[in-house]
């Protein structure tokens, strides 16, 4: 190989590498941003999957009121306290 095709081959080897730098560096950015997606979905999944698990207790605490039960006996029924059923 003479010098010059060394040189052409140093070159190449240096553009290569400064490609792969900024390939890694975009990967790890989509990475990122795909890891943030998943993590704000998941948030949504729990703030839904709470607010109708709240809203079915509350149906049933309706019902239970309407049956004419107290809430002390609500609270002692549903192993929950009575702060529980007088709600937010």
């Amino acid at each position: 190989m003479t010098d010059q095709e060394q040189i052409r081959a140093a070159a190449a080897s240096v553009r290569a590498a400064r490609r792969a730098v900024h390939t890694a560096a975009e990967r790890r950015a989509a990475t990122v941003a795909a890891a943030q997606d998943l993590a704000d979905a998941a948030h949504a999944a729990e703030r839904a999957e709470q607010d109708a698990a709240r809203a079915a207790a509350a149906a049933g605490i309706h019902r239970l009121t309407a049956a004419q039960l107290t809430a002390p006996q609500i609270a002692a029924i549903c192993e929950i306290s009575s702060a529980d059923v007088q709600g937010p």
